[in-house]
């Protein structure tokens, strides 16, 4: 059956996403990252627990704008990566493309587009989400490839306007 601290780190998760305040944002990311370390505690083989750290973890981040958690945080993603990929619409792959996307470059952080651009297009494989079309026409346009980032960018937002794709995202499309 499904674990309940999934259920609870996914409720905590859409939160965050509604709460203004940076200290409560805070506060239910650190939530989601203990929610995740205990199901990696009691159930190691599960994706779920590195998953929900990475997440709970890039949220804490984005709350704080710290960059030193970044190299944890990604270790964590990868942790997931390794376990299952595809898992909730390749989240992790996305995750870390993402964030190797907005990241200051080596050697004040671990920003690098073309790992960017390699991880989304392994996320689109395995999951062509809008939103993951989204991301990874952002990273082909950071590097350069403008006709793909426009296929990618012109898809997200065809297939977002059908699936009822959040505004904030449509608008980057």
């Amino acid at each position: 059956g499904v674990d309940e601290r999934v259920l609870l780190a996914r409720v905590y998760l859409d939160m965050i996403e509604a709460l203004e305040a940076p200290a409560q944002r805070e506060e239910y990311a650190d939530k989601v990252v203990q929610l995740g370390t205990e199901i990696q505690r009691d159930q190691p083989e599960r994706v779920e627990g590195p998953y929900f750290q990475a997440l709970g973890m890039a949220r804490r981040l984005d709350a704080s704008r710290e960059l030193s958690g970044i190299k944890s945080m990604m270790a964590m993603a990868q942790a997931a990566v390794n376990i299952e990929p595809a898992y909730d619409n390749a989240g992790a792959l996305s995750l870390m493309g993402k964030i190797y996307l907005e990241a200051p470059p080596w050697p004040a952080s671990v920003g690098d587009e073309d790992e960017a651009v390699e991880m989304l297009t392994r996320a689109v494989s395995l999951a062509p989400t809008p939103l993951n079309r989204l991301f990874l026409g952002e990273a082909l346009y950071h590097a350069e490839q403008p006709d793909a980032a426009k296929k990618e960018l012109r898809l997200a937002y065809q297939e977002g306007t059908s699936t009822g794709m959040p505004a904030r995202w449509l608008k980057e499309c």
